[in-house]
């Protein structure tokens, strides 16, 4: 049983260098990044756009449905 886990641990080694595995964490830490950066700017957009167009005139429940 032992040897058949480690010939399986060698052959996972052998598909799956480090070097490989950091690159593609890198990339993903990267496009995360670039994702929540997104995010980030477009809900500023829609908080400031809302602003402008929100009117002190509705009514509190009309304001929470937009």
């Amino acid at each position: 049983m032992n040897k058949r886990l480690l010939q399986t641990w060698q052959k996972f080694q052998q598909s799956f260098s480090i070097e490989e595995s950091l690159n593609t964490t890198v990339k993903t830490g990267k496009a995360v990044l670039e994702a929540a950066e997104h995010l980030k700017a477009w809900t500023q957009y829609e908080v400031n756009r809302r602003r402008k167009t929100t009117s002190y005139s509705r009514r509190p429940n009309e304001l929470a449905n937009l």
